[in-house]
């Protein structure tokens, strides 16, 4: 690699010396607040309800995944409804395999437009395990409603904070839309 003319070596190092400095104190403060703030940040882009704001949704449809419990389904509904989202269903993909792997997006597909009322405005897909990022475009024709998931939604959210306004097409509705004001 050939050497930089000694001013222009020096002044690229103070840049990058005063980036990893700055960085460095980043990550000091980040790692000097509790774990569970990190948990709490991720789990605001739904209590924000931005998302249900976007989308002009006031009733939802949960889906689990089939290897979820009652309880926690239960709780994901009584999230919803505490967010003052009328929650029309929640239940677990029961019917589907328990093991993650044999649950293909086909599958997924099937089900849930088998298993949604028509009383619904949106469908939440839960549980990051659940294999359903490339049916969200095709769920969403079929049922003519918006299909969201929490980690579409912590993505709709992240990139609408970093500036980007660019349509995203095939992963949902809410990529159609801007953060609301």
């Amino acid at each position: 690699m050939p050497e930089l003319s000694t001013e222009k070596g020096r002044n690229c190092r103070n840049k990058i010396e005063k980036g990893r400095k700055f960085l460095n104190l980043k990550i000091r403060r980040t790692r000097m607040k509790k774990v569970h703030h990190f948990q709490t940040a991720r789990f605001d882009t739904l209590s924000e309800r931005r998302w249900q704001q976007a989308l002009g949704i006031n009733k939802l449809t949960m889906i689990n995944p089939p290897w979820f419990p009652e309880e926690l389904t239960d709780m994901g509904a009584n999230y919803f409804r505490t967010s003052g989202v009328d929650v029309v269903c929640a239940e677990s993909a029961r019917g589907l395999a328990t093991d993650q792997l044999s649950v293909t997006p086909e599958k997924v597909f099937e089900w849930v437009r088998s298993n949604v009322p028509d009383s619904t405005e949106c469908v939440f897909l839960g549980g990051g395990g659940l294999r359903a990022i490339s049916v969200i475009a095709a769920l969403e024709e079929d049922l003519s409603k918006p299909v969201i998931t929490a980690n579409q939604i912590a993505f709709w959210h992240a990139i609408r904070l970093a500036g980007v306004k660019e349509s995203i097409d095939g992963y949902g509705e809410i990529f159609d839309h801007q953060l609301p004001v």
